[in-house]
């Protein structure tokens, strides 16, 4: 087998995934302390920006997207994409209720 057969498996060192888990959990806290702040409107964009960010990293690093082939990728970012276009129409068709 050579070298640079993507047949295999990469395989992550601890160190990586202890830096992703320190990372979530300072999310985590901060998620947890601007939901005290009062920001009005702004507390659930924020708390949406940090929760996409956990998720970022989630599937950089946990789901192996940084090893994955560009196509992967490619999916992966048009099933967020859609899922936005989701959410979008559902929360424009909600507020034009009120």
């Amino acid at each position: 087998m050579s070298e640079h057969d993507h047949g295999q498996a990469h395989s992550h060192g601890i160190r990586d995934y202890l830096i992703v888990y320190v990372l979530l959990l300072v999310l985590l806290v901060a998620t947890v302390g601007i939901s005290y702040i009062p920001l009005g409107a702004f507390n659930f964009v924020v708390a949406m920006v940090i929760a996409c960010m956990k998720a970022a990293m989630v599937l950089w690093v946990f789901m192996h997207l940084r090893e994955a082939n560009r196509l992967n990728v490619i999916f992966m970012t048009a099933g967020v994409v859609m899922l936005l276009v989701a959410f979008t129409l559902t929360f424009s068709d909600y507020l034009t209720r009120w």
